[in-house]
């Protein structure tokens, strides 16, 4: 049955009303605040008890969730939740099954983020109304004995269980998927590559108008022309770099598609770009060794180079003409493609943009996004234009033989996978071109005593062991560096197989 939709606005927090025949479905519920709010409006469209058929929540953070104990005890009805939300209503962590750090937060984020973190404090001493669903839905989920001819849609990207509820007449109640303060945006996105694919999951089904968990109803085209505006401003990809750009999903090539960037492989998935920041992290979150380190990279970015400068002077270090002589033993020339991989906030930028010109082509690539925006800032300064990458060095989306040179200093040693990293460097380099790669490690010349505990202490990656060569390269010649404090290879990739 056809469903009317009512929007019900609580405070900056949208719940939606369908109507079918006599029945209702609710999708969210507002904040507690809004109770009495919620409550008059029900009322008045005729919703009162055992003519609420189910309350959908889209997500479960408190200002969706925060009615629905209530109603469902006061109009006798159910609550449908998604599994993977289900840990936020029965425990009232919102933080549930999110990333530590969202991988997207613009201004208006982080005023969200505060609001939240208020009012979660303005509650404290009080028993939040934690519960267990009557219902957990997936995607696909029929809607239509409920009354409205609908169904659930798995959204991910605000949470891992967001979903959103699509009319056959193409309604989407998207939850916090979108946003529409003047324009839609995305304050918040959790999971970007989770948020793309749930855009392009909608691409493909008749969606006409949007009905966002904050600000007006817009049509679906604002959300498409928005996303193509943004892409291609924030991104401007000559043929060259798409040509040895590969997905990390399953080694495709991309194109351009409709003002997207997607892979051309069976999974089509789109590659989003943010701030001009191009992501293709590979499938699956980051854990382990990888997901620490990215998080404390995360937090210093901002700091780096104050933090730099101290330890200089504490350790005796002159940064810059140690970098300028590790840059040297690169054998850069003019017009070369070079690759770096774990940038840092891009502090050795400047001197390999010196070597190659401006007709030679720069890629930086790091797992953390905070690294990258600092790369951004630095080429913004000097007007370069190197292609920023956020992705695992251990799974390069690159295509084989695609650089002239690739080089990596500072952290191998930390990541999750060194050996399958550096063989990684030799695959996406040309033969003959240079691989030169290092990390912190003491030397003949390191510093002793307290200088020494204190670097052990404060980078523990001192006291681990140098990876093994990688096979497919020769030549390689390891130099002490950084007054001792640190090593560095330089070898060449093998012109032939042997």
């Amino acid at each position: 049955m056809t469903a009317a939709i009512t929007r019900i606005g609580l405070g900056g927090v949208n719940c939606y009303l369908l109507k079918a025949g006599d029945g209702f479905v609710l999708v969210d519920t507002g904040l507690a605040s809004k109770r009495d709010d919620l409550d008059e409006r029900l009322a008045h469209a005729g919703c009162v008890a055992d003519r609420l058929r189910l309350i959908v929540l889209t997500h479960g953070d408190l200002d969706h969730a925060g009615n629905a104990v209530w109603l469902r005890d006061r109009l006798h009805t159910q609550i449908a939740v998604h599994p993977d939300d289900a840990g936020m209503v029965t425990t009232g962590d919102t933080d549930w099954g999110r990333k530590p750090r969202p991988d997207r937060m613009t201004m208006a984020g982080r005023v969200i983020r505060v609001s939240g973190s208020l009012l979660e404090l303005s509650r404290r001493g009080q028993a939040l109304e934690t519960f267990e669903p009557d219902l957990y839905v997936e995607d696909g989920f029929d809607l239509s004995e409920y009354g409205p001819d609908a169904r659930v849609l798995h959204l991910p990207g605000h949470s891992r269980g967001s979903i959103g509820v699509l009319t056959n007449a193409g309604d989407l109640c998207c939850g916090d998927l979108l946003y529409n303060w003047r324009k839609p945006s995305v304050p918040i996105c959790d999971d970007a590559a989770a948020w793309e694919a749930s855009i392009d999951k909608l691409r493909g089904l008749h969606v006409v108008t949007v009905y966002p968990g904050h600000g007006k109803p817009f049509p679906w085209s604002a959300v498409l022309e928005w996303q193509q505006s943004n892409e291609q401003a924030s991104l401007q990809l000559d043929q060259g770099w798409i040509d040895v750009l590969r997905c990390p999903m399953d080694g495709a090539a991309v194109r351009w598609d409709g003002g997207v960037l997607r892979c051309t492989g069976a999974g089509r998935h789109v590659v989003s770009a943010n701030d001009g920041i191009l992501s293709l992290l590979p499938a699956g979150e980051t854990a382990g060794k990888d997901a620490r380190w990215n998080a404390f990279y995360d937090r210093l970015a901002p700091f780096y180079d104050w933090n730099e400068r101290a330890g200089g002077r504490v350790f005796g270090v002159n940064a810059l003409e140690e970098r300028r002589a590790i840059v040297d033993r690169l054998g850069l020339q003019a017009g070369m493609r070079v690759l770096e991989v774990s940038p840092g906030p891009g502090v050795y930028q400047g001197l390999l943009f010196e070597r190659i010109g401006p007709m030679g082509r720069l890629a930086e690539l790091d797992l953390s996004a905070g690294m990258l925006r600092q790369c951004a800032r630095r080429a913004r300064q000097r007007g370069a234009d190197p292609l920023l990458v956020q992705g695992n060095g251990s799974q390069l989306p690159f295509a084989d033989d695609a650089f002239d040179a690739v080089f990596h200093f500072g952290g191998v040693k930390l990541f999750s996978e060194p050996e399958r990293a550096l063989a990684e460097f030799v695959r996406v380099a040309r033969p003959g071109a240079t691989v030169a790669w290092g990390d912190e490690g003491f030397g003949e010349g390191a510093p002793t005593g307290w200088r020494r505990r204190a670097l052990e202490r404060m980078n523990p990656g001192f006291l681990e062991p140098q990876p093994p060569l990688p096979a497919g390269i020769d030549d390689a010649v390891t130099y002490e560096v950084m007054n001792g404090c640190a090593w560095f290879v330089v070898a060449h990739k093998v012109t032939t197989d042997g």
